[in-house]
C-alpha cells in the first residue's frame, strides 16, 4: 500500500497563473496548436512534459493512467528487490518513510531517476536483464519529459551498457549494435512525438548550460535569513560526513572496481539533486538534496559488496533520514504537510474547481474590445504570462524561448528574433507586466526580442489593465546600426555616456575569476550587478547575467506600463535613456577588466 505515495497528488492539476504555471499551460497549447517542440518550443520540458505538470487539455487522462500505472509497477518491483536483499522487517521499514519523504514534493522526473538509479545499479551488479530494460525504458521517457535529467540517464544507460558488452566473446557486429540501442530508441520514439530532435536537444543544453548564471537566486537566502542558513547548515553536516566517508575508504574506492562505479555514480546523482535544491534555492526546491538523496544513499548502501564501505554508507544513510524532516522549517513537515495521492479527486470537488479556474480567467480576462481585434489571429505573450492564452481561447503562436527570462544567451534571443521577424510571426502581441527575481530587469532579457518587436510591431493600445496591444506592420522596418564604440573598462567604474534619443545596444563580456567558475560548478556563481543612471534623473540596480551581457542588452527605461508603451510607440527613441552605468561585482568572483561595445541603432 505504501507504493500508492509514489503516486501524484493532484491526478489532473488544474492550470493557474504565475510564471511556473505558465510554461506548463504553454506544454499542452503545444499540442493544441500542433507545433513542435524543439522548434516552435525551445525549453528543458520536452513532448512529455505534461506528465509532470498533470495538465489534460490538448492531452486527455490515458497518458497520465499509463505513467502512473508505471510508476506503481516499478515501485512495487523495486520494493520487491529491496525486500529480497535486506530481508529485516526493521529495516525495510526505512522504505515507506522514504516514500513518504518523497511524496511531499513529488516531480516525476525526479521520481523516475530515482527509479533509474536502483535499476540501473541492479542491472550492473546483479547482472538482471529485466532491470536494465526497464532501466532503459525509464531513460528515454526522462528524456522526453525533461532534457536534464534525461539526458544525464541516458549516457548513464550507454555507459553502463558498453561496461558489460561482452567485446571477447560475443560477434563484433552485435556488440557494436548494442552501442546504438539508447540513440535508437529514441529516434524511435521520437518518430511518433512531435518533435524537432536536434533541435530539443540544442535548445535545452543551451538552456541547462546557462541557467546557473541566470536563474540562480539569492532572493529566499536575503528575505529568509534564518531558514536558508538553516538548510544550508544541515546541508554543510552531509556533506562533511560525505567526504570523511569517500576519504575514509578512499583506497578502497580507487582500488576495487565496482565500489569506484558505484561511489562514481551516486556521487553524480547527488550532485543532480544539490544543484536542483541549492542553485535556484527556496524552501521547496531545498529539500531536493535530503529527500532524494536519501534514496540514492539508500540503494547504494543495498549494493555496495565491501564491507566497510557499506557500513559507511549506512551511517550516513540514516543520518539522512533523521535529518531529512527538518530540511526547510527546523520544526518539522511544517512547510510541505503531508499530502495524498490524486488529492483533487476527493478534496476539491468539480464545482470548487470551476469556481477557482473561473476566478483565474476572471482575472485575466480581456477587454471586449481587444478579444474583438484579436479574434483569432496567432498571437503571443510576452514576456510570461501565458495564462492569458489559455484563458482568453487564443490561438497561441509562441516565439521558441517562450518565456524572456529564459531567453538569457545570444543563442536563445536570436531564435524569438527570426520567430518575429519572419512571415509566420504572429499577428499580435500582448505585453504583459511580470517580474521574476528581484533586480532582473525585463528589458535585459530576450533583447533581441524587443528589437523585432520594435521593428516588426506597432503600438495599437494599452488596456484597462495595463496589458500592451501590438499588432503586426505591414512592412517590417530596418534596423540600421550607427556609430559603434569598443572600450575597456574596470569593475566598479562608472562609465558616462553622452544622452540621447537613439536606442543603444550594449555587448559586454564580463569573466568569472578562477573562484567566481569554482562557485559556479559546485553551488552558483557570483553575484553581478549593474548601477544605471537615466536622463530623467532616476537610477536602479540590475541584476546583470553574463550570457545576457554577452549577447547584447538595450540601455532604456521600461519601469513603469507607462515607459513600456512609449518604448514601442515611439520605437525606441522616445523612452529614457541610460546616461551612465557602473557593473558590481562580488569580490574576487570577477576579472576586473570588462570589454564594452556600444551600438546606437535607428529603426526607421
Amino acid at each position: 500500500m505504501c507504493c500508492l505515495l509514489i503516486l501524484p497528488k493532484n491526478f489532473i492539476a488544474a492550470p493557474g497563473l504565475g510564471i511556473d504555471s505558465s510554461w506548463a499551460i504553454s506544454i499542452n497549447m503545444i499540442y493544441k496548436e500542433s507545433l513542435l517542440f524543439g522548434k516552435d518550443f525551445v525549453f528543458t520540458y520536452g513532448p512529455l512534459g505534461f506528465l509532470n505538470t498533470r495538465y489534460d487539455f490538448a492531452i486527455g487522462i490515458i497518458p497520465f493512467i499509463i505513467a502512473d500505472l508505471l510508476t506503481i509497477s516499478c515501485g512495487i518491483y523495486i520494493l520487491l528487490i529491496v525486500w529480497n536483499k535486506i530481508r529485516d522487517p526493521l529495516t525495510f521499514l526505512s522504505i515507506p518513510y522514504l516514500i513518504l519523504l518523497v511524496s511531499l514534493n513529488y516531480e516525476i522526473n525526479f521520481l523516475y531517476f530515482s527509479f533509474f538509479f536502483f535499476l540501473i545499479l541492479h542491472f550492473h551488479f546483479d547482472k538482471n536483464i529485466l532491470s536494465g530494460i526497464i532501466a532503459g525504458l525509464l531513460a528515454v521517457i526522462l528524456f522526453f519529459i525533461k532534457l536534464n535529467v534525461g539526458l544525464i540517464a541516458v549516457v548513464a544507460l550507454q555507459l553502463f551498457l558498453t561496461y558489460h558488452i561482452p567485446w571477447k566473446k560475443g560477434p563484433l557486429h552485435k556488440n557494436i549494435l548494442i552501442l546504438f540501442i539508447p540513440a535508437g530508441l529514441i529516434m524511435a520514439v521520437s518518430a511518433f512525438l512531435p518533435i524537432d530532435l536536434s533541435g530539443y536537444i540544442k535548445g535545452s543544453i543551451e538552456i541547462v548550460n546557462y541557467y546557473n548564471d541566470a536563474m540562480f537566486n539569492v532572493d529566499h537566502i536575503e528575505n529568509a535569513s534564518r531558514l536558508s542558513y538553516f538548510d544550508f547548515l544541515i546541508a554543510a553536516i552531509v556533506i562533511c560526513t560525505l567526504a570523511w566517508l569517500f576519504l575514509s575508504c578512499f583506497l578502497k574506492i580507487i582500488t576495487v572496481r565496482n565500489n569506484f562505479i558505484l561511489a562514481l555514480w551516486l556521487l553524480l546523482a547527488l550532485y543532480i539533486g544539490w544543484k536542483q535544491a541549492f542553485t535556484r534555492y527556496d524552501p521547496f526546491r531545498g529539500t531536493y538534496f535530503f529527500y532524494y538523496g536519501a534514496i540514492f544513499i539508500g540503494a547504494a548502501c543495498i549494493f555496495a559488496e565491501e564491507a566497510s564501505f557499506k557500513k559507511s554508507l549506512n551511517y550516513i544513510f540514516i543520518l539522512l533520514i533523521l535529518i531529512s524532516p527538518l530540511v526547510s522549517t527546523g520544526l518539522g513537515f511544517s512547510y510541505n504537510n503531508f499530502s495524498l495521492p490524486y488529492q483533487d479527486l476527493f478534496l476539491m470537488s468539480p464545482d470548487a474547481r470551476n469556481r477557482q479556474q473561473e476566478t483565474f480567467k476572471e482575472s485575466v480576462r480581456l477587454d471586449p474590445i481587444t478579444r474583438k481585434l484579436i479574434g483569432d489571429q496567432p498571437t503571443d505573450i510576452f514576456p510570461s504570462e501565458i495564462a492569458y492564452a489559455y484563458f482568453n481561447e487564443l490561438t497561441y503562436a509562441p516565439r521558441p524561448a517562450i518565456q524572456s527570462y529564459q531567453a538569457y544567451s545570444e543563442y536563445l534571443t536570436h531564435l524569438n528574433y527570426l520567430k518575429y521577424t519572419s512571415p509566420d510571426a504572429p499577428e499580435f502581441i500582448l505585453y504583459t507586466p511580470a517580474s521574476m527575481d528581484q533586480y532582473r530587469y525585463l528589458l535585459w532579457s530576450d533583447s533581441q526580442a524587443w528589437l523585432a518587436m520594435l521593428q516588426n510591431y506597432e503600438y495599437q493600445h494599452t488596456t484597462t489593465d495595463s496589458v500592451i496591444v501590438l499588432r503586426k506592420r505591414n512592412t517590417i522596418l530596418d534596423l540600421n546600426p550607427g556609430k559603434s564604440l569598443e572600450k575597456e573598462i574596470k569593475m566598479g567604474h562608472i562609465y558616462q555616456i553622452t544622452p540621447k534619443k537613439s536606442l543603444t545596444l550594449m555587448k559586454a563580456e564580463v569573466s568569472y575569476s578562477l573562484w567566481g567558475k569554482i562557485c559556479r560548478i559546485l553551488v552558483r556563481p557570483p553575484v553581478l550587478y549593474a548601477r544605471v543612471w537615466y536622463d530623467d534623473n532616476s537610477s536602479q540596480v540590475i541584476k546583470a547575467i553574463l550570457p545576457e551581457l554577452k549577447g547584447g542588452v538595450l540601455l532604456k527605461k521600461i519601469n513603469g506600463i507607462n515607459d513600456t508603451a512609449q518604448l514601442f510607440a515611439s520605437k525606441g527613441s522616445g523612452s529614457p535613456s541610460v546616461t551612465r552605468f557602473q557593473f558590481l561585482g562580488a569580490s574576487g568572483g570577477f576579472q576586473n577588466n570588462i570589454k564594452i561595445t556600444l551600438n546606437d541603432l535607428k529603426i526607421q
